[in-house]
């Protein structure tokens, strides 16, 4: 039987219409598929409360040698290197000049002494005391114990009054160094904290500090921040870790601490109490008591229910950024 022009629309209309109702019921379908369920591990964590500092370490003290006048160099005791003890020579420069003035000022105190004034003598001790002074300055002795850290002077060189040193003595008995620490952070500083040092000319070794002391009153640096600055310290330092080393490190202000955490999604409040959907060895969940408290954006530290490695329930999505 063949069908008429307005049969074939009709027929057409109809498998239309069912066609569509077939693909809106299976799209509704989808669309109430539930949601992926998600999984969430419960981690364990190190937390670290510290305060970030960065700088460069210095020697516990430091003898520059120089001339005191203009001077030759008489007579060289040490070399680059040497371990010496406090009241050692190092240097002696030629004295005669000064020798001679002192000699001078002696034989006027003596004559002082027998007919002059007590005045007078009063003045020419006074006189002693400076010409010894310009003597002494011309013998270079160790004002600590230390190590000579560099020397450039030969019996014979001649040296002005004011040029550069030619040689240090530093003290490495320890080392330490100068930090800023903004005033956000200043309450956290205790003295005796533990510092941990990383030196860039030193790989793969942290070595250990603490904070010596630090000011009760801050200082407005030139960018107009509040700051304290605090001393810190290094005893019995590494021979490889050497004065001027720049360093970055941290301030422990607490040790650093083990910690459970999970995401805040894993966890559900019922009637004032937290819970958590653990997931059991065959699959199914257990509902826990747990016992948590803030951490982090998103996180929260566990404290009782929940071990290190369990499987939780996700019971809602995380947040978007």
């Amino acid at each position: 039987m063949r069908l008429s022009s307005k049969q074939k629309v009709l027929l057409f209309t109809i498998l239309f219409l069912i066609a569509a109702t077939i693909l809106c019921v299976v799209l509704h379908k989808s669309l109430k598929k539930k949601p992926a369920i998600v999984k969430l591990k419960v981690q364990q964590q190190t937390i670290k409360n510290v305060i970030d500092i960065s700088g460069n370490i210095s020697a516990a003290n430091s003898q520059k040698l120089m001339a005191s006048s203009n001077s030759i160099v008489e007579r060289v005791f040490v070399k680059e290197g040497d371990f010496v003890k406090k009241g050692m020579p190092l240097v002696w420069m030629d004295s005669l000049e000064e020798d001679y003035n002192l000699k001078v000022v002696d034989h006027n105190i003596e004559e002082q002494r027998i007919n002059g004034s007590k005045k007078k003598l009063e003045l020419l001790l006074a006189e002693r005391k400076v010409k010894e002074k310009k003597l002494q300055d011309k013998q270079l002795f160790a004002r600590f114990d230390g190590i000579v850290a560099s020397l450039d002077c030969n019996p014979g060189d001649y040296f002005e009054q004011g040029s550069s040193y030619f040689g240090e003595l530093i003290d490495r008995s320890y080392l330490e160094a100068v930090v800023e620490i903004l005033e956000d952070d200043v309450q956290k500083l205790k003295i005796g904290q533990r510092v941990i040092f990383n030196f860039p000319a030193i790989e793969d070794e942290e070595i250990e500090g603490y904070v010596k002391s630090y000011p009760a009153v801050g200082e407005i640096t030139d960018r107009g921040a509040t700051i304290v600055k605090a001393n810190i310290r290094i005893d019995n330092p590494p021979d490889y870790l050497l004065p001027g080393y720049s360093f970055t490190g941290e301030i422990y202000v607490n040790e650093p601490e083990k910690v459970l955490t999970l995401k805040n999604e894993g966890i559900m409040f019922k009637k004032g109490e937290t819970f958590a959907e653990r997931y059991t060895e065959n699959g199914n969940t257990e509902l826990v008591s747990i016992k948590v408290e803030p951490l982090t954006k998103g996180v929260s530290k566990i404290l009782e229910g929940l071990e290190n490695g369990d499987t939780i329930k996700a019971q809602r999505e995380a947040p978007t950024k």
